[in-house]
């Protein structure tokens, strides 16, 4: 399942997919979970709990997800949670889920942990 800024609550958004296509088996959840800033620090611990719940095999946060919810996310899914950036790239089809992980085309300063590109 791939969304942009989900305003309308990444939880929602899983929930209505599953309702509309019938299938309740969620491979992955890539996208902004808009649970960024101050307005959003009250949710995110209940969209934690709902996408564990949920039990995708991949949970890829992207931009507005921001830093505490990415953090939670990981603490929360360690096996599912995949760390996404500008210039991830991601494989697709549902053989790669398991095997996935984001490799990043630059190094940040001080970042340690990555593979040498």
């Amino acid at each position: 399942m791939l969304t942009g800024c989900g305003h309308a609550g990444i939880v929602n958004i899983v929930r209505y997919a599953r309702r509309l296509t019938g299938i309740d088996t969620v491979a992955a959840v890539v996208g902004g979970f808009h649970l960024s800033g101050p307005a959003f620090e009250p949710i995110i611990k209940p969209t934690v709990d709902a996408l564990v719940g949920i039990g995708a095999e991949a949970i890829i946060p992207a931009h507005c997800t921001g830093w505490r919810a990415a953090h939670a996310l990981a603490q929360a899914m360690p096996e599912a949670y995949i760390p996404n950036s500008v210039g991830s790239r991601l494989p697709s089809g549902s053989s790669a889920i398991s095997r996935m992980r984001c490799v990043p085309r630059f190094r940040p300063p001080g970042t340690i942990g990555l593979p040498p590109l």
